[in-house]
């Protein structure tokens, strides 16, 4: 019986690697199993990777092109006056205008706060051309006056304009003489759709979009959008003699009136509508760049939502020619 008991406690003969190759098996089987789960997985997008062209890289960003020019306008003349205060206080530096600039644009910055006291809102957003050597503070500042003078379309409190570098309601371009021509053929067109007839509560935060040149051409009333050629701006308009910021007011007074849904207006004799194209009316007719001219320049008392301008403060009568 000893001999026994001995035997069945002895030791037995075990190959020492037997562990290790169990060790193995399951680590193989292991890796195995998260292998095939992973390619399971992965297996849709990498047949797709396989089997669909490689895309095209993303295009970076450029200006919109200028529109060509059926024919290309002949360079203005050249201004030989000395610069006067008028200048300065339009935002002019330099009486040689480019013809042609940058055909990029740039938002004056900062948003102005309403005053809480006008019956309707419109923000305008200023932009002027890269390229154009301009001091733009005292160019906005002049724009910004013309608009809210009480002679002007927010006669009576009726309307306030407030600049903003965010979406507008609408936009001034300051631009070169070429650029001007290329952007508006025809400032008048689309006259009851303008943006700015109906306004906004507040400018919208962001401004990133481009002008998109190709749809302003021959549309710019029906895009919310002015553009001004810095040439007429400078040298004024020859009507207006050597009234140059009444040339100015005009222009500003005149297209905002389109951009309003004003139409075009003619003048027999007297004094002229501002709507009226005084650069070629007849003789009888007197230059006038406001929309109501017999009112006080001054602010006008708070209005109220009703608010119509003051009955002395008419807009110039047009007579058909």
């Amino acid at each position: 019986m000893e001999r026994e008991r001995r035997g069945l406690f002895a030791p037995r003969r075990i190959d020492p690697l037997t562990a290790v190759k169990v060790l193995l098996v399951v680590v193989l089987g292991f890796a195995i199993g998260v292998g095939g789960g992973w390619l399971a997985i992965q297996a849709p997008d990498l047949y797709r990777s396989m089997n669909e062209p490689e895309p095209s890289p993303t295009p970076s960003v450029t200006p919109s092109p200028i529109p060509s020019l059926s024919v290309e306008p002949s360079p203005e003349p050249a201004i030989t006056r000395a610069l006067d205060e008028d200048d300065t206080e339009a935002g002019i530096v330099d009486v040689d205008v480019p013809f042609r600039a940058d055909e990029t644009f740039t938002a004056v910055s900062g948003t102005e706060e309403s005053s809480g006291t006008a019956a309707a809102t419109r923000w305008v957003r200023i932009e002027v051309e890269d390229g154009l050597d301009v001091n733009v503070f005292k160019l906005s500042e002049f724009v910004m006056d013309t608009l809210n003078d009480n002679r002007g379309w927010g006669s009576g409190g009726t309307i306030e304009f407030l600049r903003t570098d965010g979406v507008p309601d609408a936009r001034i371009v300051i631009a070169s003489p070429r650029t001007a021509a290329a952007l508006c053929s025809d400032p008048k067109s689309g006259l009851a759709s303008g943006p700015v007839v109906e306004g906004s509560a507040e400018p919208s935060e962001s401004a990133d979009e481009e002008l998109d040149v190709t749809t302003v051409a021959s549309s710019c009333a029906a895009a919310g959008i002015m553009v001004v050629s810095l040439y007429d701006w400078t040298a004024g308009l020859d009507v207006y003699a050597d009234a140059r910021q009444d040339s100015r007011r005009y222009v500003l007074t005149h297209f905002a009136g389109f951009l309003l849904g004003h139409g075009q207006e003619k003048c027999g004799k007297g004094l002229a509508s501002v709507m009226v194209d005084q650069t070629s009316m007849k003789d009888s007719c007197t230059v006038n760049p406001w929309a109501y001219p017999d009112a006080d320049p001054s602010p006008s008392a708070e209005p109220t939502a009703s608010a119509e301008p003051a009955a002395s403060a008419e807009p110039a009568a047009s007579a058909s020619s």
